[in-house]
């Protein structure tokens, strides 16, 4: 708290009254805070308790996860980001606005991200009153009050530069956290990780020794999570929102030789502790969602307990600070500043930001306190921007059609959630690995192809500007 409120303070006397420097630092960050945080901007809660549960259940396969972000994060940094970040916007709707020219579909598809960004602050929330909780003694729900608050202050001050140059800290406090908990852990367990692999061996679960796992848990959960993961947070706000910020295009490529690494290892410590968990009776029978907290509170030394959960703690802060500002940039660039007040001043525009920010973080109390299953809740959430993703590959680089973009949208976002809130799958017979994830990116490819290639429409914008440039 006295780091955040120190630096934040800091930075707040150097920064420029506007919302630019607030939102995206002026677009003047270098490749180690756009690195740093892009890999610590989706390294939250689903990273550290998500993979914890999902590996207690299905063992050493959880870390897909993990390498899903990874994979994610070299897409941003040399693909989309560079996009994103080349057209000098600062947000994604802006983005397909300036693309598609419908600003219909830019307030379609940013209320949908905004949404869903939302949704997973409510996560982060949830992790942040965990960790809180364990750490003081106090209920899961004072724990998101206290949380919650250190949160706002982690962002509030001084905005993204705030936020980057405090995870360039926190990532160095992360690693030496993680890495010294799991081996002390080891020292802690009865019989070590030689013990726990053989309880995997003896109980005919050498399948969760395997990263890849089962068949079905490879096409049910590795697989989902490489594709949901690519195409939500390859193009949402929350995964764009630090390459944004960066100095510029090039900036990316070098972010993501720190990003990617950062990043993608961090759940195999997580893993191996959910693992570890399942593996000990005595905390086995707490159940997935608490088992691996109680295991570092009663295993490991109070030091390395309270360094570990204060590592757990940073990197869930890191995530959602960026889950508070992409939202309020989405309202205040998309809705604010384009819709609701074009007149407005700089000092305004940073005066909304900030009381934004901290009713977003308010708002994310009350569904924090429900404690959904943290791995099923993002895969769901992720879903919903498979057709964003596509329709900026075929807008830059092939056609131009914004009813094409809006109507595959609507019927992809019907199509999950009738999937998913109603018996269809079990009227139909459907095989559990069948993920909506997938029947998303079938009706995206399938009729948003067809609609791209029969509707009026333009050439791709880089296409048109490659042809016009080669004049």
């Amino acid at each position: 708290m006295i780091t955040t409120l120190g630096v934040g303070y800091y930075l707040m006397r150097r920064m420029e009254k506007s919302e630019e420097d607030y939102l995206v630092a002026k677009r003047g960050l270098g490749a180690i805070p756009v690195g740093v945080t892009l890999a610590l901007t989706v390294l939250g809660t689903p990273h550290i308790l998500g993979v914890m549960e999902s590996a207690f259940d299905i063992g050493l396969p959880a870390v897909w996860f993990s390498f899903a972000h990874a994979i994610m994060l070299a897409v941003v940094c040399l693909f989309t980001g560079r996009w994103a970040r080349k057209l000098k916007v600062e947000s994604v709707p802006e983005f397909l606005d300036i693309i598609f020219n419908n600003y219909w579909l830019r307030l379609m598809v940013g209320s949908v991200i905004a949404g869903a960004i939302f949704g997973i602050c409510t996560l982060e929330t949830q992790g942040l009153g965990i960790f809180v909780s364990i750490l003081t003694g106090t209920s899961i729900e004072v724990g998101i009050i206290i949380g919650a608050t250190i949160g706002i202050f982690y962002v509030i001050l001084s905005g993204m530069k705030e936020v980057a140059w405090l995870n360039v800290l926190n990532a160095v406090i992360l690693y030496i956290g993680i890495i010294a908990a799991t081996f002390v852990l080891g020292a802690g367990l009865e019989s070590g990780w030689s013990g726990v692999h053989e309880f995997y061996i003896s109980n005919d679960m050498a399948d969760k020794l395997n990263i890849f796992g089962s068949w079905e848990v490879f096409v049910g959960f590795a697989l989902v999570n490489i594709l949901a993961t690519v195409f939500f947070q390859g193009i949402s706000q929350q995964g764009l929102h630090a390459a944004l910020a960066a100095k510029s295009p090039d900036v990316l490529r070098r972010a993501m030789l720190i990003a990617v690494p950062v990043n993608g290892s961090f759940a195999v410590f997580a893993a191996v502790m959910g693992m570890a968990a399942r593996a000990t009776p005595e905390f086995a029978e707490l159940g997935a969602k608490t088992a691996t907290p109680a295991m570092i509170v009663s295993v490991l030394p109070t030091w390395a307990a309270a360094l570990l959960l204060a590592t757990c703690l940073v990197a869930v802060l890191s995530s959602y600070a960026i889950t508070l500002l992409a939202p309020t940039t989405i309202f205040v660039n998309d809705i604010y500043k384009a819709v609701l007040k074009p007149e407005a001043t700089h000092e305004e525009l940073l005066r909304v930001s900030r009381i934004l920010t901290i009713l977003l973080a308010i708002a994310a109390l009350v569904p924090a306190v429900s404690l959904p299953p943290i791995l099923a809740a993002m895969m769901w959430l992720f879903s919903w921007l498979v057709p964003v993703f596509w329709f900026v590959i075929f807008g830059l680089f092939w056609k131009r059609s914004a009813p094409a973009a809006i109507a595959t949208c609507l019927v992809v976002w019907i199509v999950i959630n009738a999937w998913t809130m109603t018996p269809l799958p079990e009227v139909l017979g459907a095989p559990s690995w069948l993920h909506q994830v997938y029947l998303a990116l079938i009706v995206t490819l399938v009729l948003g192809a067809i609609l791209t290639a029969v509707l009026p429409g333009k050439p791709g914008l880089f296409k048109e500007k490659a042809a016009l440039a080669g004049r």
